[in-house]
């Protein structure tokens, strides 16, 4: 079974390294049936990913006898992710027609699962601290939070490629003819920090709860908590900020998008991997 989802990983892999090719030729060639074929490739890499999760959950399942959600070590972390990266982006696609954002996300996505290829597959059971119906409610809402926190990060380098072009007093061309303008793209990444934030938020609340069950106390000021609530501030900040300054201080929202994207890469990767913890597990 190993065997076989491996290789299932793969053909996910060369899905999402097929689709970011169709969405970099529209760079090019500024044809719409590029990305909806791009987008196509993308659904149905999507659904491959979908089946490949539902695989690894039944095989956690016999493993462990029972059944929790598949993030219980770096791999299955990075797989989901992925996944919720992309079912996150498709609905930004789909209710926005912004089609340009995939030249920024789909290669993410193509970089997280090609990494999920080179780390250990293997079904081992896992850490006592994750054996706890909390897996399948904490650990979840990370995905709703960094999936809309890295979609806000792509729409953040596209507004300042649109400021530049905006200010020089050119026409649009090219891949920025099809990007909204700095005022939509404001508008945009507003609401989805939103999104993020209410995932960010439960995922932080979630937490204490289980961190007071598993460990006696509701907050211990571990390095990955301590990293969430620095990510957290910086994206309470950017909306306190959006409902003082409206949209008078754009470009200030922006830099902050991109200062949250860099912290949550460093609560997501930086804090497992570099600093000792009680959530040290995610580097196994």
């Amino acid at each position: 079974m190993t065997t076989i989802m491996h290789h299932l990983l793969t053909i996910i892999f060369v899905g999402y390294c097929l689709s970011a090719v169709f969405y970099f030729a529209f760079i090019f060639n500024q044809n719409e049936q590029l990305t909806q074929m791009g987008k196509g490739v993308l659904i149905l890499t999507f659904l491959l990913h979908s089946v490949f999760l539902f695989l690894r959950i039944k095989a956690d399942h016999d493993f462990m006898g029972y059944w929790y959600a598949p993030v219980a070590n770096i791999f299955e972390h990075v797989t989901s992710f992925s996944w919720g990266l992309t079912l996150v982006y498709l609905i930004t696609e789909t209710r926005t027609r912004f089609r340009a954002l995939g030249i920024m996300v789909i290669p993410i996505i193509v970089l997280l699962v090609g990494w999920a290829l080179k780390l250990d597959q293997s079904i081992v059971p896992p850490p006592p601290a994750l054996q706890s119906y909390w897996i399948n409610i904490h650990v979840p809402m990370s995905l709703g939070a960094y999936g809309a926190f890295t979609i806000a990060f792509g729409m953040a380098i596209f507004y300042f490629l649109k400021k530049g072009e905006e200010k020089s007093g050119k026409a649009s061309t090219g891949i920025l003819s099809l990007v909204p303008t700095t005022v939509m793209l404001d508008k945009l990444m507003y609401k989805t920090v939103i999104i993020g934030f209410g995932f960010l938020t439960a995922l932080i609340m979630l937490g204490a709860v289980w961190a007071e069950e598993s460990w006696g106390k509701y907050w211990s000021w571990d390095p990955k908590e301590t990293a969430a609530l620095i990510t957290w501030l910086v994206y309470a900040v950017y909306l306190h900020g959006r409902f003082s300054w409206g949209s008078k201080k754009r470009d200030t929202m922006a830099v902050l998008c991109l200062v949250g994207f860099l912290a949550v890469i460093f609560t997501y990767l930086g804090v497992g991997f570099l600093l000792p913890g009680l959530h040290s597990y995610l580097k196994n």
